[in-house]
């Protein structure tokens, strides 16, 4: 009976070490009744989580994008890509000697 208490009292101290530790309560309860005393020796050695650390930006984001060149449609007026062949809003096709001009 008191090996019985001592193991529940594993769990609980496990459970209690990490989520001091910023980890789950109840997953650490679970291993601490399975494990015992090994599991308060492993929770102990285990770091802590850090939740405020300081987020980066992607890498992607430091690459910084060329301003986009723009036309407009003669047909339809609207403001498009310059490499674009065809207007998306009127279907308009510019000819090879226009998209040389611009």
């Amino acid at each position: 009976m008191e090996l019985l208490v001592i193991w529940i009292i594993c769990g609980f101290v496990t459970a209690i070490i990490g989520a001091s530790k910023g980890r789950s309560f109840a997953g650490w309860l679970m291993i601490g009744l399975l494990l015992g005393i090994f599991g308060i020796i492993l929770v102990a050695c285990m770091p802590a989580v850090a939740n405020d650390a300081p987020r980066t930006q992607p890498q992607y984001s430091a690459i910084r994008e060329e301003p986009r060149l723009e036309k407009n449609c003669p047909d339809c007026g609207e403001t498009i890509l310059e490499v674009a062949k065809v207007c998306k809003h009127c279907g308009y096709r510019f000819d090879h000697t226009q998209a040389l001009k611009a």
